[in-house]
């Protein structure tokens, strides 16, 4: 019905458009994800707030007779999960797309062999994950392992775009293999695990980067105030026999010597 239809969509755009206020104006987020704080602050919001829009979108839905999950507890962690995951890996990729420095590092990423071949592996996985007729969870943890060197050779830009692949994957998976609801929870949890700990070792290794920059940037300084400091010591030692000669010298002269 186009009420029913245009109350859940005013809870949906309420809900999440509450969420960045609260991330913009609470914890002063300003959409880059550079540091692990900033990362556990976008989690952590996400997460409550994707709760608070599940349990009143279900709600609404149950109030009018549509029954989601087998129970409204069950409906509501459904969409919880299935919306959490898809925040934490759309919202990441929009970040570094609009992102000037981000787009920069994914394109001389790119430039490198190895990353277009830790994505080749990573396909390779998926299609070997979900392939007709297999079981994902059992070898879901697979994955993590192309999705671990991505991010810690290349950092967060590329680690967000094998999480978005992943993720995309499960999609294609679950159409094609027509796994139960239940399977589709369980690797949308997984998908999570995934998502968080790409994320999380990607900003490490993006931390860390910046940090041997300034360090590099402050032995360059150190360096350059090392060498004008002897530049000037060198100067000064000349400069200070000839003042003392001189001195000297007007001594002598007023003694008429």
């Amino acid at each position: 019905g186009l009420l029913l239809s245009a109350l859940t969509s005013l809870v949906l755009a309420a809900g999440y458009t509450g969420i960045a206020a609260v991330l913009a104006m609470r914890f002063h987020f300003n959409g880059r994800l550079h540091q692990t704080r900033q990362l556990w602050i976008f989690i952590a919001a996400t997460a409550v707030g994707a709760a608070i829009i599940g349990a009143v979108y279900v709600g609404i839905l149950w109030s009018a007779g549509i029954r989601v999950g087998e129970s409204y507890l069950a409906g509501t962690f459904q969409f919880w999960l299935g919306d959490t995951v898809g925040v934490l890996v759309i919202a990441p990729l929009l970040m570094v797309a609009a992102d000037p420095e981000g787009r920069q590092h994914v394109i001389q990423s790119w430039r490198k062999p190895e990353t277009a071949l830790q994505f080749v592996i990573l396909l390779g996985l998926i299609s070997f994950v979900f392939r007709s007729g297999a079981a994902p969870q059992q070898h879901f943890y697979l994955l993590f392992l192309p999705l671990i060197w991505i991010a810690l050779r290349n950092g967060l830009s590329s680690a967000v775009m094998a999480s978005g692949t992943v993720q995309a994957g499960v999609v294609l998976g679950t159409q094609i293999g027509s796994l139960q609801g239940l399977s589709v929870v369980e690797l949308q949890a997984r998908v999570t695990a995934l998502t968080i700990t790409g994320l999380a070792l990607g900003i490490i290794v993006d931390e860390r980067e910046r940090a041997l920059d300034d360090l590099k940037r402050s032995l360059r300084l150190a360096a350059a105030s090392e060498m004008a400091s002897a530049i000037a010591h060198e100067i000064n030692q000349p400069l200070s026999a000839m003042h003392n000669y001189g001195s000297a010298c007007r001594i002598l002269l007023r003694q008429g010597k």
